[in-house]
């Protein structure tokens, strides 16, 4: 997963997405494997090479090709206060993976990259349920920095199962 994080990050939006990944496969291998034990090498390449299957066969790719002319921002650090009463010595830190423009409706859009194999229905219900609180408390940062008056639009992209989630407002 932080494999095919850096390399979105990373990727020249001004250039092919998709040939980009064929030309880093060999380097993000080589860098997977030095942060494991030799054990662990062949299933985190099976796992790299599906997901960097899943995201050159998907619309994933795409559609991070087609927004590239939109993008405001990508790994966004954010360093909030923390909510309750922490007091003036906490604070929360975060890497927002992409704020783009919604090209139809000029919406801010904070969108967060997930890594996850999951597949549709309640599996994939129940991670949209786990991560909403973190991609929310990222637009809140944003929105509050620019002084903006509503709520942010917030997606997860689920990489592995090539689906864009929009996280429901909280109720």
């Amino acid at each position: 997963g932080t494999a095919v994080h850096r390399l979105l990050e990373t990727l020249d939006l001004g250039r092919e997405l998709g040939a980009q990944v064929d030309e880093r496969r060999d380097e993000l291998t080589i860098e997977l494997e030095r942060g494991l034990a030799p054990r662990e090498h062949a299933e985190a390449r099976e796992h790299l090479e599906r997901l960097l299957d899943r995201l050159q066969r998907g619309q994933l790719l795409q559609r991070l090709q087609d927004l590239a002319p939109h993008v405001v921002a990508r790994e966004l650090s954010l360093l909030l206060p923390p909510s309750g009463d922490d007091g003036p010595v906490g604070f929360l830190a975060g890497r927002v993976d992409l704020v783009y423009t919604d090209p139809g409706t000029g919406e801010l859009v904070v969108a967060d990259y997930k890594t996850d194999a999951v597949g549709d229905g309640p599996e994939l219900a129940a991670r949209v349920d786990l991560y909403a609180p973190q991609v929310d408390l990222y637009a809140r940062g944003i929105r509050e920095a620019l002084g903006l008056d509503r709520r942010l639009r917030t997606e997860l992209w689920f990489l592995a199962a090539d689906r864009v989630v929009v996280v429901p407002v909280a109720s």
